[in-house]
């Protein structure tokens, strides 16, 4: 399916330059439109270093989408093993299709039919598994088989992330649910140190744009005004 990407794409990495070569996924370069997810992988959400690159798509890509009806076509006329798992790839996230070995060779073979790259749901998984950060749900991802195929724009580092405007958004928005979650835990007896020690405890109780220092200052703040 032909499609004109026009959002900011992103990918996380702790290297400060990406060398497809060796990659697990040596064909792909990860990006979403979603910079909650590439900052998962970026280690920028962890305090120490890493990076995000920010990338615009050159032109209308051919991008295989499994639940595109003439994308489905294309891929089962050459290679019908995968009729059985198509229904599954249309809605939830590969990995939890395939296994590695199988998701790497179903990429392969999406490349020689002349795609330029794949999309996917990362975070939308069959079983209905909670995501490692809260609100980071259902994300779009793609694989670009071609790094000639997108343009960089930037490459941000954590005290540089904070300009770029898809963070604030997202880091307003998390900002404002949290500060919700907080008031609805004060309410209901939960002291400061406790919805601390709560927020600390796992990544599923974390919004990844705030970081844990900054998380312990928005819970005293809003306990300051109540």
């Amino acid at each position: 399916m032909t499609q004109n990407i026009e959002k900011f794409l992103y990918h996380g990495s702790f290297y400060d330059n990406i060398d497809l070569s060796k990659a697990e996924y040596k064909e792909c370069l990860f990006l979403t439109p979603n910079i909650r997810y590439a900052l998962t992988y970026s280690g920028i959400d962890e305090d120490f270093g890493g990076y995000v690159f920010m990338y615009k798509a050159n032109s209308e890509l051919n991008i295989f989408n499994a639940s595109d009806i003439d994308d489905q076509k294309i891929l089962l006329a050459a290679f019908p093993e995968y009729e059985k798992y198509i229904d599954k790839m249309a809605k939830y996230e590969w990995l939890e299709c395939f296994e590695v070995a199988d998701q790497k060779k179903i990429i392969s073979d999406i490349k020689s039919l002349g795609y330029d790259g794949y999309f996917n749901w990362e975070n939308k998984p069959i079983e209905g598994k909670k995501p490692f950060y809260k609100n980071l749900e259902e994300s779009e991802s793609y694989c670009i088989f071609s790094t000639d195929k997108v343009e960089l724009i930037d490459v941000y580092i954590k005290d540089e992330i904070e300009d770029n405007l898809d963070f604030k958004k997202a880091r307003q928005e998390d900002e404002n649910l949290f500060k919700k979650e907080i008031k609805e835990y004060l309410d209901s007896g939960l002291t400061e140190e406790e919805i601390i020690e709560e927020y600390e405890s796992d990544t599923i109780n974390q919004y990844v744009t705030i970081p844990i220092l900054e998380a312990v200052d928005i819970i005293q703040d809003v306990a300051d005004e109540l």
